[in-house]
């Protein structure tokens, strides 16, 4: 983005997030993901490939909310999917292979979630595979540390 000093934006979100006294917690970000990811990911990153630009922030943003879909952190505590369509992510992700291809097919299949020209885009569907078997292998944790690392 024009104008955009990534390292200052970087510093001032780490700040923020250092603050005791905001209430708001870190699941809140993940939560809702079928209400938010429609306007604040799929959209931008269809504008975001017509443009040409990269599109795998947007990409591990889609792939680590996939993976909170799976209600189970990578040491197997399991937590609560918060989500108003939580049945149909359930249903959704029963039957199906927990390989990265499986989970992505899976999610974007959700009516009305993923537009069609997106979730019909090879270059998004592997960006987001890719990611996502990255966290199933390596863990979240892992997979964090790797994205911050090529940035």
């Amino acid at each position: 983005m024009p104008g955009l000093d990534v390292d200052d934006y970087a510093a001032a979100l780490t700040e923020c997030f250092r603050n005791p006294t905001i209430a708001h917690e870190t699941f809140q970000i993940a939560m809702d993901g079928t209400q938010t990811l429609p306007q604040r990911i799929f959209q931008p990153v269809l504008a975001t490939l017509q443009a040409g630009y990269d599109v795998r922030p947007f990409a591990f943003a889609t792939a680590m909310w996939m993976r909170y879909c799976l209600v189970e952190k990578d040491n197997g505590e399991t937590y609560a999917l918060r989500d108003p369509r939580e049945a149909e992510i359930r249903a959704a992700l029963a039957e199906i292979p927990k390989t990265a291809s499986g989970i992505s097919g899976a999610l974007n299949g959700l009516p009305g979630f993923v537009r069609h020209e997106l979730a019909q885009t090879p270059a998004w569907r592997a960006s987001v595979d890719q990611i996502l078997a990255a966290i199933l292998a390596e863990g979240v944790d892992a997979a964090i540390a790797h994205e911050a690392a090529m940035n």
